[in-house]
């Protein structure tokens, strides 16, 4: 049975190690169409930024990681980690930043 995000979030924040693998797991294949459509929208292939898909994928999982420990399960609140992006991006709906899973 798969779990859902919140709750493993609330395992790992406990220190279950295989909760946060887990999720991280879980988002996966999200975090990577995320990364895609970023690489793409923003055509960061002509960027002169050096930067791939890999990277953002990277990113986004670091993001994920960070947002385990500040995730309020209590009010579903997902804060934001980067502090930098358009707060009409962060809708939850996984378009914008990384930042929010």
């Amino acid at each position: 049975m798969k779990q859902t995000n919140e709750r493993l979030c609330a395992l790992a924040q406990k220190g279950d190690a295989v909760a946060l693998d887990s999720l991280i797991e879980n988002n996966k294949s999200f975090i990577g169409k995320v990364a895609n459509d970023l690489f793409r929208s923003m055509n960061l292939a002509q960027s002169g930024l050096n930067l791939d898909t890999d990277d953002l994928r990277q990113a986004g999982n670091m993001g994920l990681w960070k947002a385990v420990p500040k995730f309020d399960a209590a009010r579903h609140e997902v804060p934001d980690l980067c502090g930098s992006c358009h707060p009409q991006r962060h809708d939850g709906h996984g378009t914008g930043c990384l930042c929010r899973f």
